[in-house]
């Protein structure tokens, strides 16, 4: 069954997009990469702000406590997708976000205190309990930005936020070229 607003990404034998052309994969690709392109992260003020290096360092501790918690929701999305593999790295990887949180001396929260936050994960979860087509949409809006706003933060980190410890950084190596999600998720 179609999730709403999404149904149009799903559904192969009907035409969508406002193109009037067969929603084949490259024709669900492209739409997908359009629509996740109005959201685009590195545009937000917050990224910015982190690239610039004007977004203080408590500002980065509660990012790191709060958002930490959406990095923690990823394995139960693989699980969905049935990729056991895939969920164990997403719970490698969390473990790689809890040492960013603790090198600016904090812990990732088990419930986010920022409304937005708390609204990402919620509608994470609902995504993943979804089924299949509402999984793979919401890994995808994710893993397809994750390389240029992992290398983005990491370059932040080097240039603007070089007097914090290093144990900052190995989240964002792991991911500033890992396109590995993202295309396993085009392939689906």
């Amino acid at each position: 069954m179609p999730v709403a607003g999404l149904s149009l990404f799903w559904m192969p034998e009907e035409k969508g997009f406002g193109l009037d052309l067969p929603a084949t994969s490259s024709t669900v690709i492209a739409a997908m990469n359009s629509s996740i392109k109005s959201f685009d992260l590195l545009e937000h003020a917050f990224y910015r702000a982190w690239s610039e290096g004007t977004l203080p360092t408590e500002t980065l501790a509660k990012y790191a406590r709060e958002y930490g918690a959406f990095i923690r929701s990823l394995p139960s999305g693989w699980r969905t997708l049935g990729d056991e593999s895939y969920a164990k790295i997403e719970e490698a990887h969390a473990a790689l976000w809890d040492g960013f949180a603790g090198a600016l001396g904090t812990s990732v929260g088990e419930a986010p205190e920022v409304n937005e936050v708390r609204t990402l994960v919620t509608v994470a979860k609902e995504a993943f309990a979804s089924g299949e087509a509402a999984t793979i949409g919401a890994l995808y809006a994710f893993e397809v930005q994750q390389p240029a706003t992992a290398a983005s933060k990491l370059e932040g980190l080097k240039t603007h936020y070089a007097t914090l410890p290093k144990a900052v950084q190995p989240y964002f190596k792991a991911h500033e070229n890992d396109v590995e999600e993202r295309d396993m998720l085009e392939a689906m």
